[in-house]
C-alpha cells in the first residue's frame, strides 16, 4: 500500500462533515439531479435523504451548502455521489477538510495520501511513546525532546494540514501521575527538558486505525500484516522513530538497547529489522517496578 485515497475511507467516514470547493459543490449536485436548483428538486432530496420543507417544497440544508454556510454530511455525500456521473478521483481534487462531527476539529489532507516516511515516522511514535485514545481515538504524543516533538508536529501537518493543541505538563512519579498545567501557542514557548504534549482531532487516529487494521486501540498495540508489508521507505521511517521512543544508545560499545514492556512489538520489531538485512540479540526479559519487560540489543559496525 503506497498511497490512501478517499474511497478506502467510506467505511469510518460515516457520520463526517465534508467541505468541498463551492463551485464544484454546485456542479455536483447539478450533475445528481439535473434541474438548475438542486435544493428544489424534492425527488433527489428524498433520495439523498435530505429534510424538505414540506410548505416552500425546498431543502434549507442543501441551500446552505451551496451557500458555504454548512458542511456536507459524508452519508449524504455517498448518496450524491452514487446519483451523478462523477467520481471519488473527482471529490478528492476537490476536497476542502473532513470533520469528524458539526462542531469537532477538521483535517485539511490531500488526497491520496502518500504511505512513506512521514507515516511511517507517525506510526513508529504511536507505536512507542504515543498513544492513540481508545475511547475517542484521539492522538497524544508525549516527549521533552523538542526535535520530535517538532518532527511529528510537521510530519502530521504534511499529511492532514492540522496543528496540534500543546499543552505543558508536570513532571510526574510512579506515584503521582503528571498534571496538564497551561495550554501554549507552539512549541517555540517551551523551554528544554520539558514533558509537551501534542494532541490531535479524533479523525486522524480514526483514519490511522482504519488503514493499519486498528494498529493502536488504547494501550493494546501491533504491528499488523500491513504495516510489515509495507514499503521500506515506511518501515525504516517506522523502525527510527519507534527506536527514539524506545532505546537507549551506549556509543562506547557501539550498542543499542531495545526496551517495550510489549514483547510482540519486539518480537515484530526484530522482523522488521530482519526484512531489512539487519540482525539483533534475543529478546531477554528484565523486572522493573516488579514488572516483567523486554529488551533486545543491537551491535552497529565499527
Amino acid at each position: 500500500m503506497n498511497k490512501i485515497n478517499l474511497i478506502n475511507l467510506l467505511p469510518i467516514l460515516r457520520g463526517t462533515y465534508i467541505t468541498l470547493d463551492l463551485i464544484f459543490l454546485e456542479k455536483l449536485l447539478k450533475n445528481a439531479s439535473h434541474p438548475e436548483k438542486p435544493h428544489r428538486n424534492v425527488s433527489f432530496l428524498h433520495a439523498i435523504g435530505s429534510i424538505v420543507n414540506a410548505k416552500f417544497q425546498f431543502s434549507p440544508n442543501v441551500y446552505q451548502w451551496l451557500k458555504g454556510t454548512r458542511t456536507v454530511p459524508f452519508d449524504k455525500l455517498v448518496k450524491i455521489v452514487e446519483l451523478s456521473d462523477l467520481s471519488w478521483t473527482d471529490i478528492e481534487k476537490n476536497l476542502i477538510s473532513i470533520k469528524a462531527g458539526i462542531h469537532k476539529g477538521e483535517i485539511y489532507s490531500k488526497f491520496p495520501i502518500i504511505v512513506g516516511k512521514e507515516m511511517g515516522s507517525i506510526i513508529g511514535h504511536i507505536l512507542g511513546d504515543d498513544s492513540l485514545d481508545k475511547r475517542y481515538s484521539q492522538i497524544f504524543f508525549s516527549n521533552t525532546n523538542i526535535e520530535l516533538l517538532q518532527e511529528f508536529s510537521d510530519y502530521i501537518f504534511i499529511l492532514f494540514g492540522v496543528k496540534p493543541c500543546i499543552w505543558l505538563q508536570t513532571s510526574g512519579n510512579f506515584k503521582r501521575k503528571p498534571q496538564w498545567i497551561k495550554r501554549l501557542d507552539n512549541l517555540r514557548q517551551v523551554k528544554s527538558g520539558k514533558s509537551i504534549g501534542l494532541f490531535y482531532p479524533a479523525i486522524v487516529g480514526l483514519l490511522l486505525n482504519h488503514t493499519f487494521d486498528n494498529f493502536a486501540v488504547g494501550k493494546c498495540k501491533k504491528i499488523t500484516p500491513l504495516i510489515l508489508h509495507s514499503s521500506k521507505e515506511f518501515k525504516k521511517a517506522l523502525i527510527r522513530a519507534f527506536f527514539d521512543d524506545e532505546c537507549s544508545v551506549y556509543p562506547e560499545s557501539y550498542t543499542m538497547l531495545v526496551f517495550q514492556d510489549n514483547k510482540s512489538i519486539l518480537r515484530q520489531m526484530k522482523r522488521l529489522l530482519l526484512g531489512l538485512g539487519i540482525s539483533s540479540n534475543k529478546i531477554r526479559t528484565y523486572v522493573k517496578r516488579n514488572k516483567d519487560r523486554g529488551l533486545f540489543q543491537y551491535y552497529w559496525k565499527r
